[in-house]
């Protein structure tokens, strides 16, 4: 199943894609270690690289 929204952020729509994986029954390809409660996240955005990663940066959101 996939979740198709658009999220308003800066002054610039981001378009985000979340794909949700039923545990036991997850879609190929997968993850080496998938757990339950994990998303796959898309940002679809005519932004550079850069400058989305500035802008997680300034919004605090820390990368894993």
């Amino acid at each position: 199943m996939a979740a198709t929204f658009a999220v308003k952020t800066l002054d610039h729509l981001v378009l985000t894609k979340i794909n949700l994986h039923q545990s036991g029954n997850e879609f190929e390809p997968k993850a080496q270690n998938v757990q339950p409660g994990s998303a796959d996240l898309y940002f679809v955005t005519d932004e550079s690289v850069e400058t989305v990663l500035q802008a997680f940066r300034d919004a605090k959101i820390e990368a894993y």
